[in-house]
């Protein structure tokens, strides 16, 4: 039987909500009651990512807005985005937005 999303909507609504906390394989298997390594199948054949790829992905885009709407510092926004420091945050943003978060901030406003 496929997964369902809606099997997934209570632990991806989760996820959502607590992006600054640990949101790793393991955290999340525990949450959904399955074993890391069936979770990860179950995981990325109903959402079409891995539950890392899909963290990473919401944290950088939640960090995007930050950018666009405070004045906090890069730190801030990475340490209130769940990256652990902002060298970390840099590099991701980068990858994904093809730009630095302080020239992506300088462009936004």
């Amino acid at each position: 039987m496929k997964p369902d999303r809606l099997e997934l909507l209570p632990l991806l609504v989760y996820v959502q909500a607590h992006l600054d906390e640990d949101l790793g394989l393991t955290a999340l298997a525990r949450r959904a009651g399955l074993s890391p390594a069936h979770f990860q199948r179950v995981f990325t054949a109903a959402i079409g990512e891995s539950p890392r790829a899909y963290v990473a992905r919401l944290r950088l885009e939640q960090a995007a807005f930050y950018l666009h709407i405070h004045d906090d510092t890069l730190l801030s926004v990475a340490l209130a985005c769940g990256f652990h420091n902002h060298e970390t945050f840099t590099r991701a943003f980068r990858r994904r937005f093809r730009v630095t978060p302080r020239v992506y901030r300088a462009r936004a406003r």
